[in-house]
């Protein structure tokens, strides 16, 4: 049997939408709200990514631009450590240059009558002094001024070996030094003390003179 509702319309009973309806159309509306935001993001990243990029493009750009100044500066400090290294050098050698002027001055100061030089060698850390002369007490007088000029602050004796030549006895002598800057100092005047000390340096050279004399001569008995 077919019923007809006759009452107005506002009077009518609405038909509700089912509770499952509504969750429905609220995840389609969630998934749709989540679906723009995700884009939303993704394009603010583009935009990020994108503007790094041009970033990183123009970095490479201006480090190509600039490259060749780099080479030039890294050829230009390279150059720049060679001139140093060489300047070094040069000062050096120049310090050591006025070092010898002065040491030689004095030392030809120093050297008294009939001694006479055959070589002054610098080897690193000692300087040795080869010469000759016809007498012992000249020699002792050449190592007692070296010492009191301060051309060497300390000197020692090798040897001396007696030659017999033309011109009589003739002694060859060898001293080495410690390698060290000379001192300039005022040569003071002769006192008692030195010429005490000057006796006692002449009597070990004639002591050492003598030694040798005598191992020659043993030496020539056992042969």
């Amino acid at each position: 049997m077919i019923r007809i509702n006759l009452l107005p319309p506002e009077l009518r009973k609405r038909r509700r939408i089912p509770i499952l309806d509504m969750t429905l159309i609220y995840l389609v509306f969630a998934i749709i709200l989540l679906i723009f935001i995700l884009n939303f993001i993704t394009a603010q990243q583009k935009n990020k990514i994108k503007s790094l990029d041009q970033q990183i493009a123009e970095t490479k750009a201006e480090i190509a631009h600039y490259q060749e100044i780099i080479n030039l500066v890294k050829d230009i400090e390279a150059v720049r450590q060679k001139i140093s290294s060489r300047v070094s050098v040069i000062e050096e050698l120049e310090k050591r240059r006025f070092y010898w002027v002065d040491r030689l001055t004095r030392l030809a100061q120093a050297l008294p009558d009939y001694v006479w030089l055959s070589g002054v060698y610098d080897e690193k850390e000692k300087v040795s002094l080869k010469g000759s002369s016809f007498s012992i007490k000249s020699i002792a007088t050449f190592m007692i001024q070296i010492l009191k000029g301060k051309v060497f602050d300390e000197l020692s004796l090798s040897f001396i070996r007696e030659s017999q030549s033309e011109v009589g006895k003739t002694y060859y002598f060898e001293m080495f030094t410690k390698a060290t800057p000379p001192q300039v100092a005022a040569q003071p005047q002769p006192k008692p003390e030195e010429q005490k000390k000057e006796s006692g340096v002449l009597g070990k050279i004639q002591k050492q003179i003598a030694d040798t004399a005598q191992i020659r001569k043993e030496a020539a008995g056992l042969k």
